[in-house]
């Protein structure tokens, strides 16, 4: 008893309050068993509480009989009980009870960007000097398991918008691609600009490809096999006809591409082909179509690729052919600049109501910087189609990415 007392006098406590114990249910954060008996606190006098608070209410007068009334001590400990512990909540806190759902999606996002700023000039042309920025690329991909969403626009071309479409990986081996891409034909054609060691792709490209419509970027369909971890390709699709082809304006119909091609230890080998539909209207389109095989060699840093196409065109049957070597050379301390020496062959023959022959030699190189820079030399001696005699051009071009 004298213990007690003297607890309660050194605590602030009149004496007749030291005594006034009740049971208290558990805070919010002291869940008690199921079962149990909830603890016992003490029940701080009226005088004690404004002590600890700072406050300055009048200490509590000892009532006769030496001790506060059960229910005065019971309605303290409910105030007491529902008085919050922190008002404010923790960062991230739901109120009132509330449960937050987060979703966390595998998403991945790439954003891109490139430009090429060139010069050239043609001895057709009197020597006469074209400049100006050839590409403004700038590009967002979007990965899903198993979906890949691609946009990229260039704003120094029209259309502007470049590729647009989203790919998805089907069961087993598939794969589905809807929207504006390349057709599956043409090996040089395929290959990015960033890659290809070439300002300019060269007379075959432009005359199949630029003249006669035959592969490029189309809006379409197109699905994919790939067995054997990749090492078979099978593409086919169906693809909107170019209405420009030929500067008719008309409707081209509906073309068609197919690609197969088997790789190993740096080789492919494969074959692709290509078909332009009837067109309608008031000038219609001739039907066009090129086949042919092709061989890639990627044999660390020598790259080669040899190309055949057959076929027909607006001024009769065609046969052509590309041929383009390629080897890297690495130098510096840190070997971050690379030095790539180019050479390359072009034929082509017109058969029919306006036979024709062109051909070509280029020569030059490429230098980069990491990855991210590099400037491209070219010079080309061609006698393209139409052409009384060959004729040399001249090209450089500076491009960046990111």
């Amino acid at each position: 008893m004298r213990c007690t007392l003297a607890a309660a006098f050194v605590a602030g406590a009149p004496v007749g309050a030291a005594h006034a114990w009740v049971l208290l249910p558990s805070g919010p954060d002291e869940v008690a068993s199921e079962g149990a008996l909830p603890p016992v606190r003490a029940s701080p006098a009226p005088g004690a509480a404004a002590a600890a608070s700072g406050g300055t209410t009048a200490p509590a007068v000892a009532r006769p009989g030496g001790a506060a009334s059960a229910a005065e001590a019971a309605a303290a400990a409910a105030a007491a009980a529902k008085t919050p512990r922190d008002a404010t909540p923790p960062p991230g806190a739901a109120p009132d009870g509330a449960r937050k759902l987060l979703i966390t999606l595998p998403l991945e996002l790439e954003v891109h960007g490139r430009f090429f700023v060139g010069v050239a000039a043609d001895e057709r042309d009197a020597w006469g000097r074209t400049f100006g920025v050839s590409s403004a690329r700038l590009g967002i991909e979007a990965r899903l398991p198993g979906v890949e969403t691609v946009v990229e626009a260039d704003l120094a071309s029209t259309p502007l918008i470049e590729d647009a479409y989203v790919r998805i990986d089907g069961p087993g081996v598939t794969r589905l691609t809807a929207g504006r891409f390349k057709a599956p034909f043409s090996e040089r054609r395929l290959d990015s600009a960033w890659s290809l060691p070439l300002v300019d792709r060269g007379l075959v490209d432009r005359y199949l490809v630029k003249r006669n419509g035959l592969g490029g970027r189309r809006v379409g369909l197109a699905g994919t096999l790939r067995p054997w971890g990749g090492r078979l390709d099978a593409t086919g699709g169906v693809f909107l006809g170019d209405s420009e082809a030929l500067e008719a304006r008309s409707d081209a119909g509906e073309d068609w591409a197919a690609r197969v091609a088997a790789r190993r230890q740096g080789v492919e080998l494969g074959a692709s082909g290509y078909r332009a539909g009837h067109a309608t209207g008031a000038a219609p389109v001739p039907a066009r179509w090129a086949a042919g095989p092709f061989v890639n060699l990627d044999l660390g840093p020598v790259r080669a690729a040899l190309e055949a196409f057959a076929g027909s065109v607006a001024e009769g049957p065609f046969s052509a052919g590309t041929a383009l070597l390629s080897w890297r050379l690495r130098a510096g301390e840190a070997r971050r600049l690379r030095l790539t020496p180019v050479v390359g062959m072009e034929a082509l023959r017109l058969r029919g109501a306006t036979p024709g022959v062109g051909y070509g030699a280029i020569a030059g190189a490429v230098i980069s910087w990491t990855e991210g820079l590099k400037v491209k030399l070219q010079g080309e001696w061609a006698r393209r189609p139409g052409d009384g005699s060959p004729a040399v051009a001249v090209a450089a071009e500076v491009g960046s990415r990111f």
